[in-house]
């Protein structure tokens, strides 16, 4: 046998289903205490969600949120609460940016954990905080 031949290397991509309330979980862990220390959202943003979510349907803005980005195609603009000058977004969740990110942190070797535990459904404000923060921006800026 020839020692000189490298292996090649395989790449198994695996899919699995993420379920509708996992992702209303992350919002309400997340937006009502995971990741308040450092994100805000513009008045008019949230005055958008609630023009096609009201309070009358849902009270809750995190699930709103949620229901207005996914539901509504709605796009939220994340502003840094640490930036004195918040005129540039750090990011933006979208209905498309929120599997797209959540493919890259099923990947990410240090913050993986984190999807992993939200399809165990052992989610706490740390593990939405990722998530959050993947969904926003791509990856873990903060915390």
């Amino acid at each position: 046998m020839n020692n000189s031949i490298k292996p090649k290397k395989m790449e198994i991509k695996i899919t699995k289903k993420i379920e509708r309330e996992m992702i209303d979980d992350v919002f309400v862990a997340a937006i009502e205490g995971g990741s308040n220390y450092w994100f805000s959202i513009e008045d008019d943003t949230i005055k958008r969600v609630r023009k096609v979510v009201p309070r009358n349907k849902q009270p809750h803005i995190s699930l709103a949120i949620a229901e207005a980005v996914i539901d509504h195609g709605i796009d939220i603009k994340v502003y840094d609460n640490e930036l004195s000058d918040n005129d540039e977004p750090v990011g933006i969740i979208s209905r498309g940016t929120i599997a797209e990110r959540l493919q890259l942190l099923s990947e990410h070797a240090n913050y993986g954990w984190a999807l992993h535990n939200m399809m165990q459904g052992d989610c706490d404000a740390n593990c939405a905080d990722v998530i959050f923060q993947y969904i926003a921006i791509g990856s873990v800026e903060f915390g």
